[in-house]
């Protein structure tokens, strides 16, 4: 019996095949973008439903007293009343330092039609949300805005942004009104997504965005957070300059290379008020004057500061008083690894009310006692709250490492270990002497845990990037999902039984 022969496809079989595929795609593409139109704005209003539920005081008409914007309303109530009684704002302030230009601490005259600038007009919508409710809702919608961009997938954006916005260190910040670090903090990601778009040949889209972000990130006020944003995506910059030129792009590199230097110059401009901030600084712990030198190196000595080299910046050991201890990693992992907040209340079931108690102090005054105690013990002066980044955030950072094994894994990676190192400041003083001898502006700034808000959102993002090729069949089989899940819940739950069984020890 004669056997069938196979039939062999025609070309024109093969294109017709090819043809509809192509269609069945670009359907389901199209299909992808109108559920994401009418997906966005529903994940809009659960960002502002999310924000509120969160700050419920501020929907029973409470406030949210902290010490930073309590300090602010203070020294700046003098430029207020005298716009009140004169209807100008005042160029100096004698309310800090024994005097200052009042401009530095706000109360700018804008021209009327300013007011009518399509900026001006949100932000007048926008700040109808008061605080913290506000700060969360940017930083939600702004963590959204990136991942999106990256991965084009709305419910995995939101499910990274909501890893973003609610991480606990977020929330220390807010309590101690560092609303300026929160919403600076906020536009990293869709910075970093403009410069990504910029440099894969996207050059509209990706100027549109850089410029909006970065521009917004220098206006938020925070230099220190902007100037660490774009240290990391400078290195992106340097990895994406170096790949390019190797694989013959010269022209490519060239053009995004030209487009980001105009844009920085673009916001530079625009954000001119910070040349008279730097201009003021020399004035101040950020400058180099024999006082300065002598309040920041105190064991110098007086006598001996006229015939040393004054050293810029704010000094060595004033920049590092804020250093992350190595037992204080711990914390990014468990809650409370190294204690709690410097001044924080303890109740009547606590080991202190019970050991006042059995030494004969009166109820009410044991009470009173505990109200503020101190119990973080690890390396920093003093802090609000630990920085915890929670389980979840870490599973998603070693699960990442596993599922995702595109372009910008190691570029993440590498911030994230750049960012622990600087965090870790004089306890790991060579490597941050060398940064801060060397790198331009470096020096500028004190508290070197502050880059671990970015060190968040880096671990955010290598996770829903692995999500995305974990459930994108033709980026992962199911051999390498299975690894990927086997090996990053192994090494979650290894580190949690280690901190258990020994977290005493620490």
């Amino acid at each position: 019996m004669a056997m069938k022969q196979p039939i062999k496809p025609s070309a024109s079989n093969a294109k017709q095949s090819n043809v509809s595929a192509q269609r069945k795609i670009n359907s389901t593409s199209s299909d992808f973008n109108l559920s994401n139109k009418i997906l966005i704005p529903v994940i809009m209003l659960l960002f502002i439903t999310l924000a509120f539920i969160y700050c419920k005081p501020l929907i029973q008409g409470m406030q949210l007293s902290t010490h930073d914007s309590n300090q602010y309303i203070a020294i700046s109530k003098e430029g207020a009343d005298f716009k009140t009684a004169t209807g100008h704002v005042p160029l100096w302030s004698s309310r800090m330092f024994g005097g200052m230009p009042a401009y530095l601490m706000g109360g700018y005259e804008y021209p009327k039609f300013y007011e009518y600038f399509p900026r001006a007009l949100i932000y007048k919508i926008i700040l109808f949300v008061p605080d913290p409710a506000m700060g969360i809702l940017l930083l939600l919608i702004c963590s959204f805005i990136g991942l999106y961009v990256l991965i084009r997938n709305p419910i995995l954006a939101l499910l990274g942004a909501i890893s973003i916005g609610f991480c606990t260190a977020n929330f220390i910040s807010l309590d101690a009104g560092h609303i300026t670090k929160i919403n600076t903090i906020g536009k990293f990601l869709p910075m970093f997504a403009g410069i990504f778009l910029l440099y894969n040949k996207k050059y509209i889209w990706g100027v549109l965005l850089s410029i909006i972000f970065i521009n917004e990130s220098f206006s938020a006020g925070h230099i220190q957070i902007t100037y660490y944003s774009l240290l990391l995506i400078g290195i992106y910059i340097l990895i994406q300059s170096v790949q390019g030129f190797l694989k013959g792009e010269v022209k490519h590199i060239l053009i995004a290379s030209s487009l980001f230097i105009g844009i920085l110059g673009i916001v530079g401009m625009m954000n001119f008020y910070n040349y008279f901030v730097n201009d003021f600084s020399k004035e101040t712990t950020r400058g180099s004057t024999i006082l300065n030198e002598a309040k920041v190196n105190p064991s110098v000595g007086i006598k001996n500061i006229e015939s040393k080299t004054i050293e810029k910046g704010v000094g060595f050991d004033y920049a590092t008083n804020w250093s992350f201890g190595f037992e204080e990693l711990g914390s990014l992992l468990v809650p409370n690894f190294v204690g709690g907040s410097s001044g924080a209340s303890l109740d009547e079931n606590s080991n202190v009310y019970k050991a006042l108690s059995s030494k004969g102090v009166p109820p009410q005054q044991a009470s009173q006692f505990v109200q503020r105690m101190p119990l973080y013990w690890g390396s920093e002066p003093f802090v609000q709250g630990p920085i915890y980044l929670g389980v979840i955030v870490v599973f998603l950072f070693i699960f990442g490492l596993f599922a995702y094994n595109g372009n910008l894994k190691w570029w993440i990676v590498g911030s994230i270990i750049l960012s622990i190192l600087i965090a870790l400041g004089k306890n790991f003083e060579p490597f941050y002497r060398l940064l801060y001898n060397i790198v331009p502006m470096f020096n500028k700034f004190r508290a070197p845990t502050m880059i671990l808000a970015l060190t968040q959102i880096l671990m955010v993002m290598i996770g829903v990037l692995g999500l995305k090729d974990f459930f994108d069949e033709s980026t992962s089989t199911k051999e390498s999902r299975l690894k990927s899940l086997k090996f990053s819940t192994g090494i979650i739950g290894g580190l949690l039984v280690f901190f258990i069984v020994l977290g005493s020890v620490f």
